[in-house]
C-alpha cells in the first residue's frame, strides 16, 4: 500500500501470499507506518479520513482476492501498524480518531498493531555508553516510553482485540554500535518485555535485519560479517524462560526504589512460581571489582530452595562471552546450539525469606 497504487498488483500479492504460505499465514498487514504517508507516499494534504477510506476499500479487495485463491476463512489483518511516538512522528493522527472515523468497518482486524522504539539513531548522537544507561538500562525511562502505548491500549480496549507491538526494538534506524549491539541491550530487552507483559501487551515482534546494530543474530555471512549470536538473543531466551509455557501465567511488577533496577513476580494461576530481578547499573568490562546489590523477597513458607539462572556477561559493553543459566548460544562454539559453560546455582530460602546477590549489569531468574 505504501508504494503501490495498482489494484491488480495488490490482488496478485495477496493471492500469492496465501497460496505460498498456506495455513502458516497468520495475518495480513496492509500498509506500514502509514501515518508517515502525507507528503511521502501520498499528497501533503492526505488526511486521516483519506487513509480510512483507502484502507477500507483496499482491505476488502485483499479479502476477496484471498478467498478466491484460498477458499475458506479469511485470516484477517494486523492493523493499523502506526508508529505514534512524539520523538518520531509529529502528525496529529491518533488511533482513537482513526476508529471514530469508521476505520475497518467490516471488522477484518484480528490484532491491533503499533510500532515502538526507545529513540532514533540520528545526529546529534550522545556517547553510546552514556545513552545506554540513560535510555535503555533505565527502568523509569522504559515506563515512560511505554506509557503512551499502555494508555492507547486502554482507550482501544472496547474493540476487544489483542494489543501488540508489531515492530519494535531499542533505537530506530537499525540501532547504534556500542549501545544496541552490546549486553546492556539484552538487559533492556528483559525489563522492557516484562513491563509490557504486566500491562497486557500481548506480543512483541522485534525488528531484525542483516547487519542491523540491534539484531539478535546474524544468520548468514554478509558484507564480511560471519554468522553470529548477538547479546539481545540472550535477553529473549531469558524472557521466554521466565514466561514459560503455561497459559495461566500472570506477571506482576515489584516496585523498587532506583531507576536502574526492576523486579517481577511471576505466577502460575495464583501460585508464585518465579521471580526476576534486573540490576541495570552499567558496568564496563574493563573495570575491576564489579559491584553488586542484594535483594530480599518474602515468599510462601512452603518454598525451601530456589533455582538461580543468571543472565550475565563481562559487562554492559560486552559483545560476547554471555550466558543465561550457565549456557552459551555463541555461534562460534556449536553453531548456536546450547553449550553449558557454568553449572546452575541454588539458594536456600530461610523462614520464607529469599536472598539473592545480583552483580551490576546482570539479571537473575529465580524458580521456586
Amino acid at each position: 500500500m505504501n508504494q503501490n497504487s495498482s489494484i491488480q498488483q495488490l490482488q496478485d500479492s495477496a493471492a500469492k501470499a496465501c497460496t505460498s504460505i498456506g495455513p502458516q499465514l497468520h495475518l495480513f498487514e496492509l500498509g506500514n507506518e502509514f501515518n508517515f504517508a502525507p507528503g511521502k507516499y501520498r499528497a501533503a494534504n492526505y488526511s486521516l479520513l483519506d487513509y480510512v477510506e483507502e484502507w477500507n476499500f483496499k482491505s476488502a479487495i485483499v479479502k476477496s482476492a484471498v478467498q478466491k485463491a484460498c477458499p475458506g476463512s479469511f485470516p484477517g489483518f494486523m492493523a493499523p501498524s502506526f508508529v505514534l511516538l512524539d520523538f518520531i512522528d509529529e502528525t496529529t493522527w491518533t488511533a482513537e480518531d482513526l476508529y471514530n472515523l469508521g476505520y475497518d468497518k467490516d471488522d477484518l482486524t484480528k490484532e491491533l498493531c503499533f510500532h515502538n522504539y526507545m529513540g532514533v539513531n540520528e545526529p546529534p548522537l550522545p556517547p553510546a555508553q552514556l545513552d545506554l544507561q540513560r535510555t535503555l538500562m533505565n527502568h523509569t525511562n522504559i515506563m515512560q516510553n511505554l506509557a503512551e502505548q499502555i494508555k492507547r491500549a486502554e482507550n482501544l480496549a472496547y474493540l476487544d482485540l489483542p494489543y501488540t507491538l508489531g515492530e519494535l526494538n531499542s533505537i530506530a534506524n537499525q540501532g547504534v554500535n556500542g549501545e544496541t549491539n552490546v549486553f546492556g541491550d539484552a538487559l533492556w530487552l528483559v525489563d522492557f518485555s516484562l513491563w509490557a507483559a504486566v500491562h497486557g501487551i500481548k506480543r512483541l515482534q522485534f525488528h531484525q535485519g542483516l547487519n542491523y546494530r540491534y539484531a539478535s543474530w546474524q544468520p548468514i555471512e554478509n558484507k564480511g560479517v560471519p554468522p553470529t549470536t548477538r547479546p539481545p538473543y540472550y535477553g529473549q531466551i531469558m524472557v521466554a524462560s521466565a514466561i514459560g509455557k503455561s497459559k495461566n501465567t500472570r506477571i506482576v511488577n515489584i516496585p523498587l526504589s532506583e531507576d536502574n533496577e526492576s523486579a517481577y513476580a511471576i505466577y502460575n494461576e495464583d501460585q508464585l512460581s518465579k521471580l526476576v530481578v534486573t540490576n541495570l547499573r552499567a558496568f564496563n568490562q574493563t573495570t575491576s571489582d564489579r559491584p553488586h546489590r542484594k535483594y530480599e523477597f518474602h515468599v510462601p513458607a512452603q518454598h525451601k530452595i530456589a533455582r538461580i539462572e543468571r543472565l550475565i556477561g563481562p559487562g554492559s559493553d560486552a559483545l560476547d562471552n554471555i550466558t543465561f543459566g550457565g549456557i552459551s548460544y555463541d555461534h562460534a562454539l556449536n553453531g548456536g546450539k546450547p553449550v553449558q559453560q557454568h553449572t546452575n546455582e541454588e539458594t536456600r530460602i530461610k523462614n520464607g525469606l529469599l536472598t539473592i546477590v545480583v552483580p551490576d549489569s546482570s539479571a537473575v531468574l529465580l524458580t521456586l
